[in-house]
């Protein structure tokens, strides 16, 4: 049996994951919260993890979620042009990426 928070962050994990599988948000929030739990569950050398790892790498200066309200909205339209042809881009293997990582996670008792 793991510890609470654990089974919290491995519960954001699958939230998220079943998120952008069920198109409720996209590849870029997807990635920053799959991240944050990887770090938290001290995954960063579990393969499976490592395509999020390389998009947010790639992904990290668009703004999402509350953080967004902070920018001006000049930028933010140019950002997220650049974000949206990122998000095509990455759409595809992020999905396949986030299946088998998602077959992990509701196998994993923390």
């Amino acid at each position: 049996m793991g510890s609470t928070e654990n089974l919290e962050n491995q519960s954001l994990l699958i939230e998220a994951l079943e998120a952008f599988l069920g198109s409720r948000i996209g590849v870029v929030e997807a990635t920053r919260l799959i991240c944050s739990a990887c770090f938290a569950l001290r995954q960063d050398n579990n393969p499976l993890f490592t395509p999020f790892i390389g998009i947010n790498s790639e992904t990290h200066i668009f703004s999402v979620g509350p953080a967004r309200e902070l920018w001006a909205h000049e930028a933010l339209v140019r950002y997220d042009q650049e974000r949206a042809f990122q998000e095509q881009n990455f759409n595809a293997f992020a999905t396949r990426s986030a299946i088998a990582l998602l077959a992990w996670a509701r196998a994993q008792e923390f």
